[in-house]
């Protein structure tokens, strides 16, 4: 066991397991759980605490405290260390969130792009059927043109058949008109 004073110089006893739980818990905590652990052994009173025993018990409690001290460094420089952690965790979220801004900036600047593009694309199919509706109806015109060529080629031919039926009767009177006419002339 370990012996102590408390602030009212009252002689305290320190249990082995609190001796085990400082090397084990944090400072603070520690402190919490051995400000009111204060065992005797059966059958000793506190009166029986000797000033030898108060002094050794003083000189353990420096030791406790130097002990403690140490501990509570140890989670200072631990705490830092996590600081230094924490911020550098921070900074690299901060350069994460810099980074994902930008890339939806960037995404965001694709998507007009892209929404141009489909309106240009739009606008040339618009463009694209618009000419095929012209050139559909120029079609039409020009097989309505042919059609009508068709039928005045036709008629030509027709009226040419015509005029060379003509041209073939008369070439037949003008053949017999002069054969008559040979005939007349030699019997005159």
């Amino acid at each position: 066991m370990l012996y102590t004073r408390d602030p009212k110089d009252k002689p305290l006893v320190l249990l082995k397991s609190a001796w085990k739980a400082a090397e084990q818990e944090p400072f603070e905590k520690l402190l919490k759980t051995t400000k009111g652990d204060v065992d005797v052994q059966e059958g000793m009173s506190r009166l029986d605490l000797t000033p030898e025993t108060s002094r050794s018990a003083d000189a353990r409690s420096e030791q406790m405290e130097f002990y403690l001290g140490a501990k509570a460094k140890e989670a200072d420089q631990m705490m830092q260390e996590i600081g230094v952690v924490l911020k550098e965790k921070d900074e690299e979220l901060l350069y994460s969130e810099t980074k994902l801004v930008e890339k939806d900036k960037q995404l965001s600047e694709k998507e007009t792009k892209l929404a141009e593009k489909d309106k240009q694309l739009s606008d040339s199919q618009k463009k694209l059927a618009a000419v095929e509706m012209q050139y559909r109806e120029c079609l039409t015109e020009c097989e309505e043109i042919v059609d009508v060529c068709d039928q005045d080629r036709a008629e030509c031919e027709r009226l040419l058949g015509e005029k060379d039926e003509m041209v073939r009767g008369l070439q037949a009177e003008l053949d017999q008109a002069r054969s008559g006419k040979g005939g007349v002339e030699n019997a005159s």
